[in-house]
């Protein structure tokens, strides 16, 4: 990622020293999403390795000492902290905890859950399994569709720049020396390109929209900060996690319960720990786990009525992961569906500001027309 950085950053200057800010601001973008990617793959490349070694019953202090001779850098010594709070015999959901980063955070409740919950091996490796797909998914569509929405983005402010900077000016030149009254909206434009406010406030949105970004970018691991709400207004977005943690559970005949309050305590969502904590007391009073998950808003009472019945079929660990995998298909196509309503939003703005530059240029030439005629 070094030589990426320098690129970037050589490339930003260069852009945004000759005014062109938004195609410097799509640089640091693209930056950003190359290095969420890379981040994402690291942490799945750890987990899949924390995987290998549970399943395998190596020990993990040495297991990623030796994994972590593969790095160097930040890299290297985070992984080898990781090891050496495990050698000194702490959890490995404490060392995990401690390891910034070192996973993700589904990674993260899945390791905490499993020690709770004595599934560790298990719980870890259904996680690997997820994250690997959900990856997959994620390189597929979000990925696309960002570079799409960039390259459009290029595009249209490459025209309206080239215009603004190249065309106004010859426009103002011609029409002064044909002493002919100009249009209000011909008018605005050459005040506009003229105005040295207008380009520091360009400069100034382009900046705070760079500051947001990165503000969303670096809390990606605190979710609960910046897309807390969707645990209370859309909470079976995490259904599928939780349905494929019950699954472990329910494979190594533990009781659920075990599992709801290890979630309560651990997820990274205040609002779904909220509502965990509820379905506890819930069973705790005596009330089926389905139906308290139901009344959490967690599944639907379909589902809570079908898992009923696979509790006394013994189909449980099989139904929660069908559940789980089309909990996934129905959240990817809701993205797919989100995504086809960007793209012509996205292209409807620019082809606006576009069309409203090419009135107010082409708005000139009819009344010089009229004006000879």
């Amino acid at each position: 990622m070094f030589w990426t950085t320098v690129i970037a950053f050589a490339l930003f200057v260069l852009l945004g020293g000759v005014g062109l800010y938004v195609p410097a601001a799509l640089v640091v973008v693209a930056f950003f999403m190359i290095r969420k990617r890379v981040i994402a793959s690291r942490r799945l490349a750890t987990l899949s390795m924390l995987d290998v070694a549970s399943s395998h019953g190596l020990p993990l202090d040495e297991a990623f000492e030796a994994y972590a001779d593969n790095f160097r850098g930040g890299r290297r010594a985070k992984l080898r902290k990781f090891a050496d709070r495990i050698a000194s015999g702490g959890s490995l959901a404490d060392a995990v905890a401690k390891g910034r980063g070192l996973l993700s955070a589904r990674g993260q409740l899945a390791v905490a859950v499993g020690e709770e919950t004595g599934t560790t091996a298990e719980s870890i490796a259904a996680a690997a399994a997820w994250e690997a797909a959900a990856a997959k998914d994620v390189l597929e569509d979000r990925s696309h569709l960002g570079f799409y929405l960039m390259a459009v983005v290029w595009i249209c402010a490459s025209v309206v720049g080239f215009i603004n900077f190249y065309i106004v000016p010859k426009y103002r030149e011609i029409f002064n020396g044909f002493g002919t009254e100009l249009p209000p909206s011909t008018t605005w434009l050459i005040d506009w390109h003229d105005s040295p406010l207008a380009q520091e406030l360009v400069k100034l949105a382009t900046l705070c929209t760079l500051i947001a970004y990165f503000f969303v970018w670096r809390r990606r691991d605190a979710p609960s900060a910046v897309f807390g709400l969707f645990g209370g207004l859309r909470p079976k977005l995490f259904t599928a996690e939780i349905l494929r943690l019950l699954a472990v559970t329910a494979d190594a005949s533990k009781p659920t319960a075990v599992t709801f309050d290890a979630i309560a305590k651990h997820h990274r969502n205040g609002w779904i720990r909220r509502r965990m904590r509820w379905a506890v007391r819930a069973v705790t009073a005596g009330e089926s786990e389905w139906d308290a998950l139901f009344r959490a808003g967690l599944i639907s009472r379909a589902e809570s009525a079908s898992l009923d019945a696979a509790t006394r079929s013994g189909t449980l660990p099989d139904t929660l992961r069908r559940f789980a995998r089309r909990r996934d298909a129905d959240d990817r196509a809701g993205r797919l569906l989100a995504a086809e309503y960007v793209r012509p939003a996205v292209i409807g703005f620019f082809a606006i500001v576009v069309g409203l530059i090419a009135v107010a240029i082409l708005a000139p030439l009819i009344k010089v027309i009229e004006d000879l005629s």
